[in-house]
This record gives structure tokens, C-alpha cells and sequence, in this order.
């Protein structure tokens, strides 16, 4: 009935405005500061006595300003907004259409919200020929997407809205990543990477008074027939919750369709809300940027981020949002201003690649990195991701598991690949190719991979499947405990009631709805439940190339996921004084739930021609998870640890294979030491 009565006002008023005599066809039109309304279609706020009609040059600058605009204008000239105004956009079919538009500094457009799930959403949309968003001007919509759980235990609004908990955290609201856990799993991903139009979802309230959830950010629809310039900031940012229990929003979308686009200290952020010291961060929003490739120039200076919120200390971070790209030109050779997850195409080349402090994942099933010389990845912040384009959650409290639906990613780095303060580099499998070796991702390194201080290799098999990664090197350097590589609980998924009880891999460990979760097998058996039989050895113990087995699950409780695959074959060198780790996991516990078995560990296959360290501490584990309770859930077995060499200075390394406890403790698993025979020629006499 609204939507209604403005068209008919809309109608009306051009109807009114054909008809006024001598006013011109187009006129400059100004915003009068004593209309006595903010309404935009009152007469008695505009110079010209009536409100802008077609082709007419709008200012609004008056400061402190609210001018709100129900309904779609008339196609105007221009819009220049400056000196402290703000336009607000409400209702979601309201459109601002224009030539040209100018946000100058101080000026501002935003839109009402936040709404919940059963009134009018709000959105900012405009369609016009040139955006231009000067330095200090900014479309700013955080906080006006879906709203957060009103109060105790009130669940947030949206579709990846946050969970309220009356008697503990409310988690965080999802959009293009998940939210982050509270008491409970945030809220899903949801809507497109390439249109994103959906308002970022609410937080979960939590348990104590007065700590709903943070309202999602809202969302900027912009459809510019030529250029968009933006040196001032567009920000659709996710609100925090409320103090100590309440879940953060989640980012919003920013969709920009243009001809080209342009900027030189511009700022788009769909960020997560944040989250007190427990509850449940809100996960990253979504950006897409379409522009017209032939028409478009590569610009440096503007920075795009869809990060999740940080949560408290003892939960996972929720996870990053979306960036859709129509090319891969603003993925220079060194990247500093994109966080995001990247989508728009399957591959990317690049003479040399450096990503210094930003977060970058590239998703795509079978996506393909090359660069022709060094990789480097660098900074506290610094983290490039391959693969990963789904995700599993156990449970509140553990971190997700990411692999790929189809084909896993591939790196060929025709020079080195050097991690250095601090940063991370992630490859998330896909299916085994299903040919020999079989693999699920594939990482080659022409000359060196560098780990150095504070740094991590992360790999992660396929949860059902088992595909896995391998890396392939000239030479390999870790450079102290505190770095290496990690596949810890990256192997098969353990039991739970969305997936079956029985864990996944060959040596699983069994469970049912009313059944015991026993622990999973891999180089030793999986410890017996009260009620069911461990899992079964399986594998070579010189050759492991499989993940661990994930554990049974009961009801609700969640057998512990396998120890992932840590793959590394190299022509020349591993040094080795840092940490290589494939543990299996623990079972959840949830509530009262305490029944699920530990997954067994994972594998380590190491081939070189020298194994050295200078580190008597260093870590080789593949250790074997714990059922959740010793009363009822069986204990994980070992896992298996290769490493061949043709000279051995390893100075005393010690790797482990221990199993996990439970009703019944897992076997350990195998060590073996492979000898590669020496060079030389080889004399025979009879």
C-alpha cells in the first residue's frame, strides 16, 4: 500500500511539474535548510518550489542535513551532496537516478535499517552515467542490514543469521563467510559472490541483559553507465555485539556495475562486526566489482576488504568474505590492498607474486597459480589460501574444515616460495586425480621453500574422499619450532548425526544413534568403545600417502576428524628445526555429550636426498586423538611417519605416532626411516 501511494505521488508530481508554468525543463535546484521536512518530495524543500524533475542540477549542502527519499526520482541532471548532508535511501525499491553524482567531502548517503525478517528492507541504489566519491565523502550503510537477536537468546535476522543463546554467547551472523561460534555454530554463508544484493545478517543475543547481536551491514547497489571514482570510502560494515555475549553481524554487499573504475585512495569494506571476549565474530561480507575489461585501467591505490571480525581468544574466527573480480588486473605483482576471497576466474600468472599483510583465498575448483620466479608471502597478516571453496563445522568451538567439491587446487613457482614474519600459506585438496601418485592439490617449487619464524604450511585432504596435498621443491628450510607445517584434524571427517555416524576413511571408527563412537585406525588400531570395535589398520608404512580416519559419533556427539597428509618430496635438502604435525582429534564434546571416539593420525612422507636438522626438539607427530570421555568412546590410533633420505644428519629427531586414550586406548602407529641408496657406479667381478 506504501509502495503504491508513492508511485501515484510520483506520477502526480510529474504530472504537476509538466504543467507549472515557466518552470524550465531543467533548473539548478537546491536543498532549502527551513523546508520544515526531511522529506525529499516536499515542495516547500526545494529553491524551486516543487521537488527535482528531469535533467535538473540537485545541491544538497546544508549541514547536518537528513534529506530521506521514499521513492525512485526523476532521471536528474546531477547530485552534489557536501557540507555535512546526508541523503537516506528507504525502502528497497527506491532508486536515485542521475548523469552524474558527486559525494564531496563530508557529504554523505546511507540508508535506513536495520530491519528485521518481517518489515520493508532498505537498500542504497543508484543508477547513473559517472560516480564520483570525493576524498572525505562516503556511502556508509554499516549497521543497516539485517538486525541483530533483540535480546536474551534471541536468534539475529537474515539468512546466515547468528544463533541466540539464552544461558550462554550468541554466535556471529554469515554472509560471504560464516559467522563465528558463540555457545553455537555462526550463521551460514549465503547469497552470490558475483551479484551481491543481500544485506548482511544479524548476530545472535546472548545470555546476559542487555547483549543483543550486531546488526548486519546493509547493502550499496551502484549501475554506472561509464566511470565510478572513488578516492572517499563505501562501507557496508557489520555492527559489534552487544558487551560479553552478544554475536556480531555480519559484513553486507557493495555491487558495483560500471564501465571502468578509478581511485586513488579509495576504500570499499564489508567487514565483519566484532565480538566481546567469547561470543561469536561476524563473518566477512561481499564485493563485486564489473567493469568493462577492454575499458578499464589497473589502479593501485584502492583498497577492497571483506574480513571477518576477530572473536575471543579460545573460539575460531569467523570466516572471510567474498571479492568478484572481472579480471585478475588488480592482482599486481605485489598485493597489499585486497582481503578477500577472490572469485571471477580459475587461473592467474604473474612474473612474480608477493602478498605482504593481506588475507587472500582463491576458491575455485581447480584453480591454477603460476609464477614464473619467487612467491612471497609476508607479515603477521599475511596468508594466501588455494582451494577451499566449501567448508564443514563439527561443532561450536573447533575450527571448520575447507576442501574442494571437485578438482583441488595447483602452484608451479618457478623460483622460491618464502614465508617470512609470521605468514601463512593454506592449500585446501579436492578429489584425488585418481592417477599415480594420486593427489588431491599439487604445489611445485622449482628452487626453495623458505619457512621462516612464526610461519605455517597448511594442508588439507578432502573429508570424505581423502584426496590430498603434495609438494614438490627443490629444497626445503623450516626454520624453528614455532614454523612449519600443519595437517593437524585435516584428514577424514569423524561421525556425526548430519553425516552418518561412522567416521569417515578406510580405518573409521564406528558409531549409531545409540552406540558408543569407537576410535579410528590408520598405522595402529583405533581403540574399542564400550560398545563397537576400533577401526582397522590400513596403508603403507613406508610410502603414507593417505589421511587418517575420523572416529565414530552417537546422537549428537561428534567423532574426532582424522590427521590430515603432509606430502613433501624434494631433489635436493629438507632441513628440518621447525614442527611437521598431522595430529588426529579429539571427539567433541556437545553439552552433556560425551560418547564420540578420537580419529586416528594422519600421515608424514618425507623424500629427500638429505635430512638434517640442528634441533634435537624438532616435531615430527602423528598422533592419535582422545575419545571425549574414558567411560565410553574408544581412542584413535597412530598414524604413519615415512621419511627416506640418502644422507641422514637429522641430530636425534625423535617423531611420534602415539594413540589416543579412551574406554579402550588406540595402538600406536609406524616409523620408518627409508634409506635412498648412495650415488656412484657399482663393480662387479667374477
Amino acid at each position: 500500500m506504501i509502495m503504491k501511494f508513492m508511485r501515484a505521488r510520483w506520477l502526480l508530481g510529474l504530472i504537476l511539474a509538466c504543467a507549472l508554468p515557466g518552470r524550465a525543463l531543467a533548473a539548478t535546484v537546491t536543498w532549502l535548510p527551513t523546508g520544515g521536512t526531511n522529506d525529499w518530495f516536499a515542495e516547500t524543500n526545494w529553491s524551486s518550489g516543487t521537488w527535482p524533475t528531469n535533467g535538473d542540477e540537485v545541491i544538497i549542502a546544508n549541514a547536518n542535513i537528513g534529506v530521506l527519499l521514499t521513492n525512485s526520482t526523476y532521471p536528474l541532471g546531477s547530485l552534489v551532496i557536501s557540507n555535512k548532508a546526508t541523503l537516506i535511501f528507504s525502502n528497497w525499491d527506491t532508486s536515485l537516478s542521475t548523469t552524474n553524482m558527486t559525494i564531496a567531502a563530508t557529504g554523505a548517503v546511507t540508508c535506513a535499517g536495520p530491519f528485521n525478517n518481517s518489515v520493508m528492507s532498505n537498500r542504497v541504489w543508484i543508477v547513473c552515467t559517472n560516480l564520483f566519491i570525493n576524498s572525505g565523502g562516503k556511502i556508509d550503510v554499516s549497521g543497516r542490514g539485517y538486525a541483530g537477536g533483540s535480546g536474551i537468546g534471541v536468534s539475529g535476522s537474515g539468512p546466515g543469521g547468528g544463533v541466540g543463546y539464552s544461558s550462554g554467547y550468541g554466535s556471529g551472523g554469515g554472509h560471504g563467510g560464516f559467522g563465528g561460534a558463540g555457545s553455537a555454530l555462526g550463521g551460514n554463508r549465503n547469497g552470490l559472490a558475483s551479484s551481491p544484493i543481500i544485506p548482511g545478517s544479524g548476530g545472535g543475543g546472548g545470555g546476559g541483559a542487555s547483549t543483543p547481536g550486531g546488526a548486519g551491514g546493509g547493502a550499496v547497489l551502484i549501475q554506472a553507465g561509464s566511470n565510478v571514482t572513488i578516492n572517499g570510502a563505501i562501507t557496508a560494515n557489520g555492527n559489534a555485539g552487544g558487551a560479553t555475549y552478544g554475536g556480531g553481524g555480519s559484513g553486507g554487499s557493495i555491487y558495483i556495475s560500471c564501465s571502468s573504475i578509478a581511485g586513488t585512495s579509495g576504500v570499499l569494506n564489508a567487514l565483519g562486526g566484532t565480538a566481546d571476549t567469547w561470543p561469536g565474530p561476524g563473518g566477512g561480507g561481499r564485493v563485486a566489482l564489473i567493469y568493462n575489461v577492454a575499458a578499464q585501467n589497473v589502479i593501485t591505490g584502492l583498497q577492497v576488504s571483506t574480513m571477518p571480525a576477530s572473536g575471543g581468544a579460545t573460539l575460531p574466527y569467523a570466516d572471510l568474505g567474498s571479492l568478484y573480480l572481472s579480471d585478475s588486473r588488480f592482482l599486481l605483482n605485489t598485493v597489499t590492498n585486497l582481503k578477500g576471497q577472490i572469485y571471477g576466474f580459475s587461473s592467474v600468472s604473474f612474473s612474480a607474486l608477493t602478498v605482504s599483510n593481506c588475507w587472500l583465498r582463491f576458491p575455485e575448483n581447480g584453480f591454477q597459480l603460476t609464477v614464473t620466479n619467487d612467491l612471497a608471502v609476508l607479515g603477521s597478516s599475511g596468508r594466501l589460501e588455494l582451494g577451499g571453496n566449501t567448508s564443514q563445522r563439527g561443532a561450536a568451538g573447533y575450527p571448520a574444515a575447507f576442501y574442494c567439491t571437485n578438482a583441488g587446487p595447483q602452484a608451479t613457482i618457478g623460483g622460491n616460495l618464502i614465508l617470512s614474519n609470521s605468514a601463512s600459506f593454506a592449500v585446501y585438496s579436492g578429489l584425488t586425480n585418481g592417477g599415480f601418485p594420486s593427489y588431491g592439490a599439487l604445489v611445485r617449487v622449482t628452487n626453495t621453500m623458505n619457512v621462516g619464524s612464526g610461519c605455517w604450511v597448511y594442508a588439507s585432504s578432502h573429508i570424505a574422499n581423502g584426496g590430498s596435498v603434495h609438494f614438490l621443491a627443490g629444497n626445503l628450510t623450516i626454520a624453528n619450532l614455532n614454523s612449519g607445517f600443519k595437517a593437524d584434524y585435516t584428514g577424514f571427517t569423524g561421525g556425526n548425526n548430519g553425516a552418518g555416524y561412522d567416521g569417515l576413511g578406510p580405518g573409521h571408527g564406528w558409531g549409531a544413534f545409540r552406540m558408543m563412537g569407537s576410535g579410528a585406525g590408520y598405522g595402529g588400531i583405533g581403540g574399542g568403545s564400550s560398545e563397537a570395535t576400533g577401526g582397522s589398520t590400513y596403508g603403507s608404512s613406508n610410502a603414507p600417502v593417505d589421511a587418517g580416519s575420523g572416529g565414530g559419533g552417537r546422537d549428537v556427539a561428534i567423532g574426532g576428524s582424522g590427521g590430515g597428509l603432509i606430502w613433501i618430496q624434494v631433489n635436493g635438502d629438507i632441513t628440518q628445526n621447525g614442527t611437521i604435525s598431522a595430529n588426529g582429534q579429539t571427539a567433541f564434546t556437545v553439552g552433556t555429550a560425551i560418547w564420540g571416539g578420537g580419529g586416528s593420525g594422519g600421515g608424514i612422507y618425507l623424500y629427500a636426498r638429505s635430512f638434517s636438522s640442528t634441533n634435537a626438539s624438532a616435531i615430527i607427530r602423528a598422533n592419535g586423538g582422545n575419545a571425549a570421555s574414558a567411560t565410553y568412546g574408544g581412542g584413535g590410533g597412530g598414524g604413519r611417519i615415512a621419511i627416506w633420505r640418502m644422507y641422514d644428519r637429522s641430530g636425534g629427531i625423535t617423531p611420534t605416532v602415539t594413540a589416543g586414550t579412551g574406554y579402550t586406548n588406540g595402538v600406536a602407529g609406524t616409523i620408518f626411516w627409508g634409506q635412498i641408496p648412495l650415488p656412484g657406479a657399482i663393480f662387479s667381478f667374477h
